[in-house]
């Protein structure tokens, strides 16, 4: 509710009920022990009188009376002369405020320049020689997704820096805008079911300013799933090889400095918001050493079944938290969505 002192206790004490010391039983008629200027304000209309007789409490939205603080509310029950219960989320509120505004300011002076920097480093080094030793496919797959994000972080469609389709990025620009419903979009070549009312920005985000941009920007770059396994129709898992290397030419495309940027923003946002559920660009250093191999332009001659089990071995792409839907191309009488868990243990069985 958006006052919590919405009087859960104040109608008790109001209509007469046992608390804080009252020893009126609940009754139709106000507590005489109550100032009689406080009875207007706080009377209660038919509705509630109504619950109040049903269950015996009745909470109430009462901003106009206490206005949106615990102190409003608080400071208006002294005026009152009332007596008071303290709630503890009444103090929990305190501390979810100031780290509401703490991350608020972090994000507006440090989190929002460097992820604009850091996507516009992306899409300048894509433009340099670093991009032109990408496959073609990779890099218009790096294009699309740094060019969604930074559309969503400046409120306007960019254009693509080398070959990516501008419609298809000004079309992902407006949809994640719009933020209505679930949809089904080609996204890297194959169909999937995008939840875009995720993108509606909520909390101290709803401002419609810089940081409801932000927030679009950072729901795209967390929740864009790079599906690099999959299962196939027989549920065996197969290795989605244009989405493997759309992950690492995004970690190639970062370079020292990039990277040096990331493992920042990313340690702010482990601070303030819990670790990451699955893979990052430092992941993909790792599982380089693991394949045994130097970077991108090795991976083509790796063999598919050695990426499965390494990644496997490693879980590299593992998901703690599963919140994307997924479409499932079987059966009508199969579930719409299907559960990525099973595809992580078809991998173990290949160890």
């Amino acid at each position: 509710m958006r006052a919590v002192f919405s009087r859960v206790t104040l109608a008790g004490v109001v209509m007469g009920c046992a608390v804080a010391g009252c020893v009126h039983s609940p009754a139709p008629s106000y507590c005489p022990n109550i100032q009689p200027y406080a009875r207007s304000w706080l009377a209660l209309n038919d509705e509630e009188r109504a619950l109040l007789d049903k269950n015996g409490f009745v909470i109430a939205d009462d901003g106009d009376h206490f206005g949106d603080t615990f102190l409003g509310g608080w400071l208006r029950i002294f005026q009152a002369d009332l007596p008071l219960y303290v709630t503890a989320d009444a103090l929990l509120h305190a501390i979810h405020r100031s780290y509401d505004a703490i991350l608020k300011d972090i994000e507006l002076s440090i989190l929002v320049p460097a992820t604009g920097q850091m996507l516009a480093s992306i899409r300048e080094r894509l433009g340099r020689p670093e991009g032109e030793a990408l496959s073609p496919q990779a890099r218009r797959d790096v294009d699309l997704f740094a060019a969604v994000a930074l559309s969503l972080l400046q409120g306007a469609a960019v254009h693509p820096v080398v070959d990516a389709d501008r419609q298809e990025i000004a079309g992902w620009f407006a949809k994640a805008s719009a933020a209505k419903g679930l949809d089904e979009a080609t996204m890297f070549g194959r169909e999937r079911l995008v939840d875009f009312s995720q993108f509606t920005p909520r909390g101290h985000y709803s401002d419609q300013g810089v940081l409801a941009r932000y927030f679009r920007a950072m729901m795209w770059l967390g929740r864009t799933d790079v599906r690099m396994i999959e299962p196939s129709t027989s549920g065996a898992p197969i290795l989605r090889r244009r989405e493997l290397e759309l992950a690492c030419a995004l970690h190639e495309m970062l370079g020292a400095d990039g990277q040096k940027g990331w493992r920042d923003l990313e340690a702010t946002m482990n601070t303030f918001v819990g670790e990451r559920d699955s893979m990052g660009p430092g992941d993909v250093e790792q599982l380089y050493r693991e394949l045994r191999i130097r970077g991108f332009h090795d991976l083509a001659a790796v063999p598919d079944e050695k990426i499965l089990t390494t990644m496997a071995r490693g879980r590299h792409g593992h998901s703690r938290i599963e919140t994307q839907p997924v479409l499932r191309k079987r059966s009508c009488r199969r579930p719409l969505l299907d559960d990525r868990a099973k595809v992580h243990r078809r991998l173990a069985r290949l160890l």
